[in-house]
């Protein structure tokens, strides 16, 4: 490992010998592993700012109508931020966002995701190189009726301070949030609540940018956040005892440093050397009692350290309207988890106590390199392609690459260069993988609804995406491969756009759901899919009237064969279908917002719902002087609530929230 790292640093100070400029090009999109250009993959773009009134605790909970209504949650999505992915993307604040991108198809979705990932969002961070002080402070408070729960009153808070300075040669700033929430909780029979979970979140950001000899860039991040969750309650008894006092306390630590240094070498080559290092606490503590009978106390701690070292050797090629582009990603990534456990129980009418210890431990490592090509023109045709190559065997899979290819074309744009109307087909087809890119070590989030599939006792979701633990059954017969295609209209400057994608999925795996479905433990054999996705963007800016708005649908249909245990094999069809409708609107200083997201299951084996859901909605007003801006807004918030469903998250936020910049 000592030898890679040397590697790197001595790649790196070689292209500081190089006396040429980097330059940044907002026609590129930066993924994971290579960067592909904008116009080869649907994708649109909103401003942090459009989400920066919407409270929330995960910002799962805030891209879902955007992009995958119901579907899209922490746990599917992969986020790349600054062109790093990132375990977990709550270690950012909102209002530390600048650019939100979502991509709905393409090379990047495929070869830069695992199974269980289904979306990609890029996130870019904001930077100030005005050479003056800027200040934001922001700060939301709410009441939490909680319809879930004898403990129905709650309150939320979110608050937020940042400073920032410097120019494009040198910026730096630092940023600090407090986040306090109430979360639903299932309650069975026989189960009271003795107060609600609640989860207090403190974050800690400060970053470092600059310009190196005008031609290398670097920049520093570093994040720690702690946080912690308290719940207790009561489970009362069927005659064997009264009942069952339980208390509970977790807390978690995390720390996540990263660096980033790009370099133009000349003639068209560049360089760029990543390192990421992410460490996280988990601490559990809980105590038990039936009184009069027993007391007993757990404690678990839990450690990851996820870090890893990269490098992309590029090169860039333009000719008039064509561009040729080659890179090499290499990326070494370690991680290690360990966790020890004790109980201590004590029984009444017995002398001493059960004392019980546990250890357990898990590392693995990966060295996967990625070399693609790419040739286009501008605004006509677009090809990609290229692999992950696996140096290091990883676990069970014998194959040691991954290819994927995609093509974009304009077919009115062929046919007449001037065409203010364009249509785009796009195709993309890749091998599955399931390297550990991203995922392990995220902050716990327990009870915490970010969608309505995640509501397991409901029966509501399909199959392929309950709450599961996804698992892969590779040899070389199986054909595991995942296929993208759409189709995209752009009107009146692409101010209007018309998506529509297909994905299918032909991978021999399964899902092991965690929770119960219809029957007790079930396991999906053979989980091919294809799902369907409509899209209607439109953005206008009519002077005093700017309106930003997505319409989006997806439809899933799904024909898994479950086994109960080993025997009993059982087919459950699924149709699936979920909408999200997402409106920003300012008229002069006001603003507002509306948010609609909906669902409805036809599936056969569980139960029918629909249900139409009123995510958010709130109304603002800005006021601007010299050299400070504030503005205040209103707010409700719903998230997937629905009357007709007495186990789904039934919050309701009220509240008010202002920010402020100078």
């Amino acid at each position: 490992m000592k030898k890679i790292t040397l590697l790197l640093l001595l790649t790196a100070w070689a292209g500081i010998q190089q006396p040429l400029q980097a330059q940044k090009d907002s026609s590129w999109l930066q993924l994971s592993r290579f960067s592909v250009a904008r116009q080869s993959v649907p994708s649109f773009t909103i401003t942090g700012a459009q989400l920066s009134e919407m409270p929330y605790s995960d910002l799962g909970q805030a891209i879902g109508v955007w992009i995958g209504p119901a579907l899209a949650t922490g746990t599917n999505t992969m986020f790349v931020v600054d062109g790093i992915p990132v375990n977990d993307v709550n270690i950012y604040s909102i209002q530390d966002i600048d650019s939100i991108t979502f991509l709905q198809t393409g090379p990047g979705q495929l070869a830069g995701l695992a199974r269980s990932q289904q979306y990609m969002v890029l996130i870019s961070t904001k930077r100030n190189t005005s050479g003056k002080w800027q200040w934001r402070a922001a700060g939301a408070t709410a009441f939490v009726n909680r319809a879930d729960s004898a403990a129905k009153a709650g309150l939320y808070h979110q608050y937020n301070l940042s400073v920032a300075n410097g120019t494009d040669k040198l910026n730096y700033g630092a940023s600090a949030g407090y986040t306090h929430d109430v979360f639903p909780q299932v309650e069975l029979r026989g189960y009271e609540k003795q107060r609600p979970l609640r989860e207090n979140r403190y974050r800690v950001n400060t970053w470092l940018e600059g310009a190196v000899l005008q031609h290398h860039r670097f920049r520093l991040d570093a994040a720690y956040v702690t946080q912690r969750h308290s719940d207790s309650y009561r489970i009362v008894g069927n005659g064997a005892y009264k009942y069952l006092d339980y208390n509970m306390l977790n807390k978690d630590r995390l720390l996540n440093l990263k660096a980033d240094i790009r370099s133009s070498l000349g003639a068209g080559f560049s360089n760029r050397i990543i390192a990421d290092f992410f460490h996280l606490r988990f601490g559990e503590e809980s105590i038990g009692e039936i009184p009069g009978e027993s007391v007993s106390l757990s404690r678990l701690d839990k450690k990851v350290r996820n870090w890893m070292v990269g490098e992309r050797f590029g090169y860039d090629f333009h000719r008039k309207q064509q561009y040729f582009s080659a890179s090499v990603d290499v990326r070494y990534r370690h991680i290690d988890y360990t966790g020890t456990g004790f109980s201590w129980v004590s029984t009444a009418g017995v002398n001493g106590a059960i004392v019980q210890t546990t250890w357990s431990t898990m590392r693995t490592k990966s060295l996967i390199a990625t070399p693609t090509l790419a040739w286009g023109v501008q605004d006509l045709v677009d090809v990609q392609a290229g692999m992950l190559y696996s140096i290091l065997k990883y676990q069970n899979q014998p194959k040691h690459f991954f290819p994927f290819a995609s093509a974009s074309l304009d077919l009115l744009h062929c046919i007449y260069r001037q065409s203010p109307v364009s249509l785009r087909l796009y195709a993309s087809v890749a091998a599955a993988n399931d390297f550990p890119e991203t995922g392990w070590g995220r902050l716990t989030q327990p009870g915490k609804q970010a969608s309505l599939l995640e509501q397991g006792q409901l029966n509501f979701f399909p199959g392929s995406f309950g709450y599961y633990s996804a698992f892969t059954l590779f040899n070389k017969n199986n054909n595991n491969t995942r296929f993208q295609g759409g189709v995209r209209l752009g009107m009146l400057k692409n101010s209007l756009l018309l998506d529509y994608v297909f994905d299918k999925s032909n991978i021999l795996g399964g899902y092991y759901l965690s929770v119960p479905y219809n029957l007790p433990t079930w396991i999906n054999t053979q989980s091919p899919y294809t799902r369907h996705r409509f899209a209607l963007s439109v953005k206008a800016d009519l002077g005093r009237i700017n309106w930003i708005s997505v319409l989006s649908a997806e439809v899933i249909r799904h024909r898994p064969e479950y086994k109960r245990g080993l025997y009993d094999p059982v087919e459950v069809k699924d149709f699936f279908t979920t909408a999200g409708f997402a409106n920003r609107l300012t008229y002069n200083s006001w603003f507002g917002a509306l948010d609609l997201v909906g669902a409805f299951n036809k599936a056969s084996g569980v139960d029918k719902r629909n249900t139409i859901v009123l995510q958010q909605v709130h109304l603002g007003r800005k006021f601007t002087s010299k050299a400070t801006a504030f503005e205040w807004y209103a707010f409700a918030r719903t998230p997937f609530n629905n009357v007709n469903l007495p186990l789904a998250d039934l919050r309701r936020y009220y509240g008010i929230g202002c920010t402020a910049a100078f």
